[in-house]
């Protein structure tokens, strides 16, 4: 099975979401809300955790276009546009000015999480190269194991009312990495940010072992906003409670050079199972520019904003974002200097560099 995006512009596709219950309730939620943090995660039949989807579909990625360049400041400042989800007001966080640059190789560290459980055994790196030909994908068999219980899985409503998924990655108690396309839409339809995220940490089809959160902003390069370039495709999501406190988040890393290293990448490609479970798949990186990496690793629709993840010093650390694709490679965006060095700042104190 050939597993490449094949969507031939930038953009989501339309969600048919039905109505989402809170199983054994008469409630019309979009998902439970659990309290956090949780000791444990729900058992995998506790009423508490399960949900009905309905017909889920999934989105488009972004595919590769001439518009590469670009440039991650806006004045001559380093920052994000902030988008507050609450009172639909942007503003632009600068990086300040007296903040440090990342150095080469420098790293934040994540967390297992009180309520993940630790995996019996590290999984070997398959380290033979991905053929685009065969479908290389696995179903991740338990999401409450580190990391995967740091994968969350996103629902997405724009200014229009269409509903999107994509994937994300926690990368702080509340902070979830994932692409700018997912949350920030060029169309003339659904232009602008998203009005609403859902964050379910873990997701498993019906089950969410970790219960869920919501955007309260969403933080856009202005690569992505003013220029529409690829190279900015990266959105930092905060959320409205420490979510990742139960389900553990990832490191990320300035890595300087990932051209042949294997890399890891989990998400909810939307032709599993609607795009509700989580499947895995790993690569060699096989060529990088300064703001980009490339690779042959299988992805689908919905697996867009997964994490590119490598092991590092024994710890689990996200070092690009999943974004779009070519006929030859797919593409994620890297967290060049510049890029970690504002998520660095936008995350703040969750854990310190090393």
């Amino acid at each position: 099975m050939n597993s490449r995006h094949s969507s031939r512009r930038y953009g989501l596709v339309s969600l048919a979401l039905a109505s989402v219950l809170l199983a054994g309730a008469g409630a019309a939620n979009s998902f439970s809300e659990v309290e956090h943090p949780l000791a444990a995660p729900l058992a995998a039949d506790d009423p508490a955790g399960l949900v009905d989807l309905g017909e889920v579909t999934a989105p488009t990625v972004a595919k590769l276009n001439a518009r590469f360049s670009g440039t991650a400041r806006r004045g001559g400042r380093a920052g994000v546009y902030s988008y507050d989800v609450g009172t639909g007001r942007v503003s632009f966080q600068a990086l300040s000015q007296s903040a440090r640059l990342a150095a080469p190789g420098e790293y934040v560290e994540g967390s297992e999480g009180t309520a993940a459980h630790e995996a019996e055994a590290a999984e070997p790196e398959n380290s033979t190269d991905k053929v685009f030909g065969k479908d290389t994908r696995r179903r991740v068999p338990d999401t409450t194991v580190y990391p995967n219980s740091a994968i969350v899985k996103l629902l997405i409503t724009m200014r229009n009312g269409a509903m999107y998924g994509c994937s994300g990655t926690l990368i702080g108690r509340r902070h979830v990495i994932t692409a700018a396309h997912c949350v920030y839409s060029h169309s003339r339809r659904e232009s602008g940010y998203a009005t609403k995220v859902q964050v379910y940490p873990g997701l498993q089809t019906n089950s969410q072992p970790f219960g869920s959160a919501l955007a309260t902003s969403i933080n856009v390069f202005p690569q992505w906003i003013d220029q529409h370039s690829m190279d900015g495709d990266v959105a930092i999501i905060t959320l409205d409670r420490d979510i990742g406190t139960s389900a553990g988040w990832v490191g990320y890393a300035n890595t300087p050079r990932l051209t042949g290293i294997t890399g890891k990448l989990i998400g909810y490609p939307g032709d599993k199972e609607q795009g509700l479970a989580q499947y895995q798949s790993s690569g060699r990186m096989t060529g990088e520019t300064p703001t980009q990496v490339h690779y042959q690793i299988d992805t689908y629709f919905g697996s867009s904003g997964s994490g590119l993840l490598q092991t590092l010093n024994g710890k689990c650390i996200l070092f690009a974002v999943n974004s779009g694709f070519t006929s030859q490679t797919n593409i994620g965006i890297r967290l060049n200097q510049e890029k970690f060095s504002v998520v660095r700042s936008l995350v703040g104190s969750d854990t310190p560099s090393r």
